[in-house]
């Protein structure tokens, strides 16, 4: 199973039971069994106050309300002012699956989420690559050295929840 079969995985899993049994010990348990069992490797799994850490040999996510970018988060990357972060997740290169991605969501419209990234990716040095938009929904793609970026941005009529991966 790839990386990113394995962190969607983690995402279904991990926001199911966020919204059953966040804090307990016998949920993290119950979560650590389930991808332990899905995927044939040992998972480490923290709850504390409505979030969650899931660490494997391939890489880290967290994932609550509200998370925190991780110290080393690219500076020519930027998340959207005001947005909160929902979910951060980290590959390892070792799987030759290096990357990053970030979900967030604001209340402000996707055209003017859209309408920053088009302007602040170039800006911090990225050349955009693509850009396509299929309803309430927006692709951009851009490119920086070896490194790569995609965003999807979709409004659901009351926020805008942005999925931003970072390909290293």
């Amino acid at each position: 199973m790839s990386s990113s079969s394995i962190f969607r995985l983690f995402s279904a899993l991990c926001l199911s039971l966020l919204l059953f049994a966040c804090g307990s010990r016998s949920a993290e348990e119950a979560m650590e069994q389930r991808i332990e069992e899905e995927i044939g490797e040992n998972a480490e799994v923290e709850m504390d106050d409505g979030s969650m850490h899931v660490e494997t040999e391939e890489g880290t996510m967290d994932v609550g309300a509200e998370v925190d970018l991780p110290a080393d988060w690219p500076e020519d990357v930027s998340v959207y002012e005001g947005a909160k972060i929902t979910q951060v997740m980290s590959m390892n290169p070792a799987t030759g699956d290096a990357g990053r991605a970030v979900i967030f969501t604001t209340t402000d419209t996707a055209a003017d989420v859209v309408a920053f990234y088009k302007s602040q990716l170039p800006l911090d040095g990225w050349t955009m690559e693509a850009s396509m938009e299929a309803g309430t929904t927006t692709i951009l793609s851009g490119a920086k050295d070896e490194r790569k970026v995609s965003l999807m941005i979709v409004w659901n009529g009351e926020m805008t929840s942005v999925t931003m991966g970072l390909q290293e």
